[in-house]
C-alpha cells in the first residue's frame, strides 16, 4: 500500500461525515447501505460535489451525528489528509 494525499474536506459536513464513517469502521458502501442510498451519492457528499438534501441531512444527523448546518459551513480543519491506497 502507498499513501496518497487528498484535498481537505470541501465543507464541515463532509469532514464530520467522513470522520463519523471512519469512527464506526464503515466503508462508504456500508454507510450507503445504512442510509438506504447509493455509494456514489455518499461519495458525492464526501467530495462536496453535492450536499445532502433536506430529506437526507436529518437522516445523516441522526445516524452519524453530523449537524444539518455543517454542510453549509467552511471546513474548520485546513490542509490535506493522507489516505492509504493499494499499490
Amino acid at each position: 500500500m502507498t499513501s496518497a494525499p487528498i484535498a481537505a474536506a470541501p465543507n464541515e459536513g463532509a469532514r464530520l461525515f467522513r470522520e463519523a464513517i471512519e469512527a464506526k469502521g464503515e466503508t462508504q458502501g456500508a454507510a450507503a447501505r445504512a442510509l438506504a442510498t447509493t455509494s456514489s451519492m455518499v461519495n458525492r457528499w464526501l467530495l462536496g460535489t453535492r450536499k445532502p438534501s433536506r430529506y437526507w441531512a436529518p437522516i445523516i444527523e441522526e445516524r452519524y451525528g453530523v449537524p444539518m448546518r455543517a454542510w453549509d459551513q467552511k471546513c474548520t480543519v485546513p490542509g490535506t489528509r493522507t489516505i492509504k491506497k493499494a499499490s
